[in-house]
């Protein structure tokens, strides 16, 4: 007789809801003789079901996995490939976008200079020409 797929999956996932049902059964019931601790308790139990949550989650991912078709996995690698392909290309242009501004910051630096020099230039010109006109006022 076949069996189903994913019919272990269903068997671990009972058997971890019952865990689970149970240690919250337990929990609560103790919890009524114990108050300090049933904080404490409820704490665990949350974490409990939380993780119960992710296991059923995870067994039902890899379930998928496992019966996906041959045509969805080739699907799959597909868009996988187109997205690396776009990504290197996006690279190659973020690099190419990078040397542009490199030159163009190399050209602003070489402006930058240019124009300190002839900043200096004017500076000592004027700084002459107040000097020659302190000293023709003196005379």
């Amino acid at each position: 007789m076949p069996r189903k797929q994913g019919g272990d999956a269903s068997l671990i996932i009972g058997i971890l809801t019952g865990l689970a049902a149970g240690f919250a059964g337990a929990v609560i019931l103790y919890s009524t003789r114990q108050p300090l601790v049933r904080a404490e308790l409820e704490e665990r139990v949350r974490r409990s079901q939380q993780s119960l949550d992710d296991k059923k989650a995870d067994i039902q991912r890899n379930l998928n996995k496992l019966t996906g078709s041959d045509d969805e996995k080739k699907k799959k690698e597909k868009e996988e490939e187109d997205k690396a392909a776009k990504a290197r290309e996006d690279v190659e242009k973020a690099r190419e976008q990078v040397a542009k501004a490199q030159d163009k910051a190399h050209e602003a630096n070489v402006d930058v200079g240019k124009a300190e020099e002839k900043l200096a230039e004017k500076k000592s010109k004027a700084e002459e020409e107040a000097r020659k006109a302190t000293e023709s006022n003196n005379k």
